[in-house]
């Protein structure tokens, strides 16, 4: 590729030299860099238009070859102004609602100088590099969640397998090859997702691959996890060498509705590694934050996990769940409970929080599909149910009499 080829400014850092590693596999790729792994340029991008995708598209893909990503960055028309109604729409709509996305966070770490050949070279990295997982959240599914196969057989067609645990072990092995290929010497950004890290039988091993690879005192590390598990003290060692270790405990809720909304969880154990990774950040380049997906099992209770958050003293890393459509508030809600869950908040002090589920709640985006997502809430509170230690009506008898009276 030339320099003047690779100068093109397509809007986006994630565009120009970032590289999502997709869980999917193709049996008919044979790609030289990520054989039959797609890829794409972040974990966010939907379905691209034709001319970016395969030569000969298929329903629902969104991964593509290495060689295509690659093709796709030589020309100029792939970029975010061009997507941002279709496959980059997600950072265009939370743009349009928040103010900011990943799009504009990671254009702070952003390093617009060229290495000397004027390759794109690999910098900012995402991968979900397993989907073993313990728990079975409510806004999740088999394809991020290995657990979830266990009530496939009851899910009246919503769910399907993607990998059993022997596939995933599988999937795990061939991204580290893939990673092991890949050329990581001006990584400044790593994502890290899953399931849960953790619980990954080759994470070590990805770890010490990303750590010999790579330089990690230049990288941003953010690492994605359920809290349930604290990991052993390599890993505690490596994370604090990282430039800064972003490590987000997932949650928006506490005690038993958080139990209900991440069926598996135990909420005292994740309020104890709570704690335990407050101490490993003091002197470290570890940086705590809860990452709060907010969901409407959750939006009604958000002054609770204020309080507990403020308590801890963490930050909080806001966002939303947009699918499955049966856990977006904006759809199972209607006007007048979104506009009290609003009204809710008034008395809160001014935090991240609260600023950001009221403008979640002052936009009614999603009310042209509110019957569909309404009736798709109902039907899955009446499957699951039943596989929870408590019920909906039992740990938020509100949201129970608004969807269900």
């Amino acid at each position: 590729m030339s320099v003047k080829e690779s100068t093109f400014d397509l809007g986006c850092p994630w565009l120009e030299e970032g590289l999502y590693i997709d869980t999917k596999t193709y049996k008919d790729f044979n790609d030289p860099v990520s054989g039959n792994l797609g890829v794409r340029s972040c974990c966010r991008i939907g379905q691209l238009p034709q001319k970016f995708s395969l030569l000969q598209p298929r329903p629902g893909d969104l991964g593509h070859k290495y060689e295509q990503l690659q093709v796709n960055r030589k020309d100029p028309s792939y970029n975010f102004e061009n997507l941002k109604d279709n496959a980059c729409a997600r950072c265009h709509n939370d743009e349009q609602v928040h103010g900011e996305s990943v799009r504009t966070r990671i254009r702070r770490l952003k390093n617009t100088n060229l290495t000397t050949s004027g390759e794109r070279k690999t910098r900012f990295l995402q991968f979900t590099f397993s989907n073993f997982c313990n728990l079975k959240c409510k806004y999740c599914g088999p394809g991020n969640s290995s657990s979830w196969n266990d009530d496939v057989d009851i899910s009246e067609g919503l769910f399907r397998v993607y990998m059993d645990k022997t596939e995933t072990l599988s999937m795990e092995d061939r991204m580290l090859e893939l990673i092991e290929k890949l050329d990581l010497s001006e990584l400044k950004s790593v994502g890290i997702f899953g399931g849960e890290p953790f619980m990954a039988r080759k994470f070590p091993e990805l770890m010490e691959t990303i750590y010999k690879k790579a330089n990690p005192g230049r990288i941003y590390f953010w690492l994605n996890t359920n809290g349930s598990i604290f990991p052993k003290p390599r890993i505690i060692e490596m994370l604090s060498e990282f430039a800064v270790a972003d490590i987000r405990l997932s949650n928006e809720s506490v005690g038993n509705l958080s139990e209900y909304i991440r069926n598996g969880l135990d909420w005292e154990q994740f309020d104890r590694n709570t704690d335990k990774w407050l101490e490993a950040s003091v002197g470290t380049g570890i940086d705590l934050k809860v990452h709060a997906a907010h969901n409407v099992w959750s939006v009604n209770k958000v002054e609770e996990f204020y309080n507990w958050v403020k308590s801890k003293g963490i930050v909080i890393h806001n966002s939303e769940t947009f699918q499955p459509l049966y856990s977006n508030v904006s759809a199972v809600l209607n006007k007048e409970q979104l506009k009290e869950c609003h009204d809710q908040l008034e008395s809160m002090p001014d935090s991240s929080i609260k600023k950001y589920v009221q403008r979640m709640l002052s936009t009614d985006r999603m009310q042209g599909k509110h019957e569909d997502a309404l009736k798709q809430f109902r039907n899955f509170v009446k499957i699951f149910d039943q596989r929870t230690p408590y019920t909906l009506k039992e740990v938020n008898p509100q949201l129970f009499d608004w969807t269900h009276g």
